[in-house]
């Protein structure tokens, strides 16, 4: 896993799409849990997650809880049937264990995380992301008008 998660930062392999979780979440972004035979760290993420519900309504985030103990999948804490062996493929998770993705509306993984996160960690992973965008535009931006000098 390890080695995944370098190859992604690093851009020798692309991060994972998940088309699975743009079809179960139109236009929203995910938060796509696998609570797997973890119990005490599945109620420590659930209760991470409800200190500020708010603020993951604000993030137009929609979350996918799945687990492998028997138990119906939800979406926003309601139970719902889940294309779970898609997911898990798409998003190349390991079977057995928690993890969480945040993914982005247009399926692009922007987050992994095999220990439970606060919503403000979510909320840094976001911004983090929309400041290279930023910073991308910014450059190409200043790269054309140092062409125009």
């Amino acid at each position: 896993m390890l080695q995944s998660l370098l190859a992604e930062i690093f851009g020798a392999v692309p991060a994972p799409q998940a088309g699975s979780v743009a079809r179960v979440a139109p236009d929203k972004r995910a938060l796509v849990i696998f609570e797997d035979n973890l119990a005490p760290v599945r109620k420590w993420q659930t209760d991470l997650l409800k200190v500020d519900q708010d603020a993951l309504r604000e993030m137009d985030t929609v979350v996918l809880c799945i687990a492998a103990d028997g138990e119906p999948s939800m979406v926003n804490g309601q139970p719902q049937a889940l294309p779970v062996a898609d997911l898990r493929r798409e998003l190349q998770a390991d079977g057995g264990k928690f993890e969480l993705f945040l993914v982005e509306r247009d399926g692009t993984v922007i987050l992994r995380s095999d220990v439970p996160l606060t919503v403000a960690d979510l909320k840094k992973a976001l911004s983090a992301t929309s400041g290279e965008k930023k910073g991308f535009e910014r450059s190409a931006i200043d790269a054309t008008r140092e062409e125009e000098t």
